[in-house]
């Protein structure tokens, strides 16, 4: 009758089903940070694969430090107008709804008066999200399985940690199958919550953008 043995070096090397995932969540799970200038110029690729916390922290921390920033400066500079969080909102309950009203809002450019169509088509002379001058705007670019994405500030915010996920190719607000994937897997990562308005549903730019909020529905 043979006698089987065990050899210490295979026990090492030998690697559970649980610990290739572990190791595969962790892969390059480390958090983006802002380089001296702001901006990113690194792209981020493993979105799906970083611990929802860290995604979190990065987002909340990233627009928290924005916010700081633009309090010093003055108002035509800031990258955050003001935190929609502080003594001058206004928000009320409406049964199952929540209405907010924030004045500071009027002051943001005024969207097209020719809204005559949903699906209008992308306008490469007109303003769009390629044009952004400031690169600190962009606060992450994110390869996600349905095309390339960033996360940009939003200067006149209407909610808490309220920022964009903004298409890098030049194609209309319009929602796509690919825009709902790539939404889809962005939120199954973090804990913001995402919504849509289209052209001639108070969009203002006519270039894909959705807004992620740090509160539930």
């Amino acid at each position: 009758m043979s006698q089987s043995s065990t050899n210490p070096e295979c026990v090492s090397n030998a690697q559970s089903p649980h610990e290739v995932l572990s190791r595969a969540s962790t892969l390059e799970s480390e958090l983006n940070t802002l380089d001296p200038n702001g901006g990113y110029d690194n792209v981020t690729s493993n979105w799906a694969l970083r611990p929802a916390e860290y995604n979190d922290s990065f987002l909340r921390g990233s627009f928290s430090r924005l916010l700081k920033e633009s309090e010093m400066l003055p108002v035509e500079q800031r990258l955050v107008a003001y935190d929609a969080c502080d003594e001058h909102e206004v928000k009320a309950g409406l049964g199952m709804f929540r209405k907010r009203l924030d004045a500071r809002r009027n002051t943001k450019p005024k969207k097209a008066n020719k809204q005559l169509l949903v699906c209008t088509p992308f306008d490469p002379d007109a303003f769009n999200f390629s044009k952004i001058r400031n690169p600190r705007e962009r606060i992450l670019q994110l390869r996600l399985h349905s095309g390339m994405y960033t996360i940009l500030s939003n200067k006149f915010p209407l909610f808490p940690k309220h920022m964009l996920l903004v298409a890098q190719s030049l194609v209309p607000q319009q929602m796509t199958l690919g825009h709902l994937v790539g939404i889809t897997e962005l939120l199954q990562a973090c804990s913001l919550s995402a919504y849509f308005n289209s052209w001639c549903a108070s969009a203002s730019v006519n270039h894909f953008h959705c807004h992620l909020i740090d509160e539930l529905p």
